[in-house]
């Protein structure tokens, strides 16, 4: 991104020379940078050896082995977070040093990236090399300064990170998740856009098969410039105003969900520094959540039937409380989502003859099963019910968008232009899902 600003739930590393680093090199607008001098060690995304699988990624399919690729952006928009010891750089760290990466030996190889379509891809190094980000970051200045930091095009950068989250293999793109719109005029159209291509992006590879994204909203000190969207000066420049205060970053994280749901817990993600969110998008497929009929929390009357477990006859209401009310437990074990998506009510939908609601969902004790769900009607409880676990973007999401632009003062927890990229991607996802909009289903049939 040119400038430098940047819910399904609330729910890599670089080394302190990356202070060092990224101070020298602030710069007086992107428009100003000279990349000419530094453009020898990077290469096109366009190009075939940058988005192809090379021959060892191949090997590694082979031996069913993962490999984890991490695109770091290093646009001018970026080197505020890096300007002294952040919380930005330590989870860098952190996650480049993941202690279940290394328990597991899983190879890892770090990229500078920045530059418009034509994707400037800069080559740190591997975690075979051993501990090679205090290497570069001790030994090069010119590391952080590489590629065409006047720029990033986020949705290249996707594509790019998309594409190597095949197979057994992860990604994991670090930014500040704003777009870099080139339409002066028009700038909320430009981001519809840029909207759209994201969705493209991401249908593009979810039509390959299983993919997983884990989006997650983190926050660090930020001091240096940050570059509006929106704002020019009279010789076409961005504005920009320098700050010191806490600003979002965003970790995309791509790959089969059986891999991600191992590697990246909600757990072990909450506990990065300067967490604040998480949202996790799945295909759905056909899964099999156990579920049976509780006899507990019920208000009325009903028998079970030994032939069919989903069936409550002789059902009867409560006459005194005017109600009817039944519950019945799940199985979410296998779902990677906090357990704060699975109890709250607004996460699902009644559908049926009888106009139920869930009342409430709590954990429960059980070794079969997870949670118990309880729900209800005022009117009459006959014929079929369907109760549906939703497939929602949590509501951090909208209040993380701004498209309000102050030059006098910045915002420390939105990033402008924000809900165009998640419903970018939010639309493939519900696009190749056919536009099933449920995670689980639960289904009764209920008689006299």
């Amino acid at each position: 991104m040119k400038r430098k600003n940047i819910k399904i739930q609330n729910v890599s590393y670089i080394v302190i020379s990356l202070i060092i680093s990224f101070v020298l090199f602030s710069c007086e607008g992107r428009n100003r940078r000279n990349s000419e001098d530094n453009d020898k060690n990077t290469q096109s995304s366009t190009d075939k050896d940058t988005l192809a699988i090379d021959s060892d990624t191949i090997q590694n399919k082979l031996n069913n082995k993962t490999k984890v690729y991490f695109y770091i952006e290093n646009s001018a928009s970026i080197f505020g977070y890096i300007n002294g010891f952040t919380d930005y750089i330590d989870v860098v760290n952190e996650l480049a040093a993941m202690p279940k990466f290394e328990e597991n030996n899983i190879e890892r190889e770090y990229y500078f990236i920045n530059g418009r379509k034509d994707l400037k891809v800069n080559y740190i190094g591997s975690s075979k090399e051993g501990n090679i980000l205090v290497d570069k970051f001790n030994k090069s200045k010119n590391a952080y300064n590489s590629g065409d930091v006047s720029a990033s095009d986020l949705n290249t950068m996707f594509q790019l990170a998309l594409q190597k989250a095949s197979d057994n293999d992860i990604s994991i793109l670090i930014s500040d998740g704003i777009y870099d719109i080139k339409d002066k005029r028009a700038p909320k159209a430009a981001l519809v856009t840029e909207g759209k291509n994201t969705r493209t992006q991401f249908i593009n590879r979810l039509s390959q098969g299983d993919l997983q994204t884990i989006l997650v909203k983190l926050q660090s000190d930020f001091n240096g410039k940050y570059y509006f969207v929106t704002k020019y000066n009279a010789k076409g420049r961005q504005k920009y105003i320098k700050i010191k205060q806490k600003r979002p970053y965003y970790i995309w994280i791509f790959g089969k969900s059986e891999l991600l749901n191992e590697y990246f817990t909600d757990e072990y993600l909450s506990s990065l520094k300067g967490f604040n969110d998480l949202v996790r998008f799945l295909k759905n497929e056909k899964t099999n959540i156990p579920y049976e009929i509780s006899n507990k929390e019920n208000i009325g009357r009903f028998d079970f039937d030994r032939d069919n477990p989903k069936m409550l006859k002789n059902v009867s209401f409560n006459e005194r409380d005017n109600i009817f009310q039944f519950s019945f437990k799940v199985d979410y074990s296998t779902l990677p989502f906090p357990n704060e998506y699975f109890t709250n009510v607004e996460n699902y939908e009644c559908i049926g003859t009888g106009k139920y609601n869930v009342k409430k969902i709590v954990n429960i004790n059980d070794k079969k099963y997870t949670h118990l769900i309880t729900v209800y009607t005022k009117t009459s409880p006959y014929g079929k019910l369907s109760v549906n676990l939703k497939n929602v973007l949590p509501d951090w999401i909208e209040k993380t968008s701004t498209l309000e632009e102050n030059e006098t003062k910045v915002d420390e927890s939105t990033t402008f232009g924000f809900k165009f990229l998640i419903d970018g991607i939010s639309e493939a996802y519900i696009y190749m899902n056919k536009g099933n909009k449920y995670i689980a289903t639960f289904e009764f049939i209920l008689t006299k």
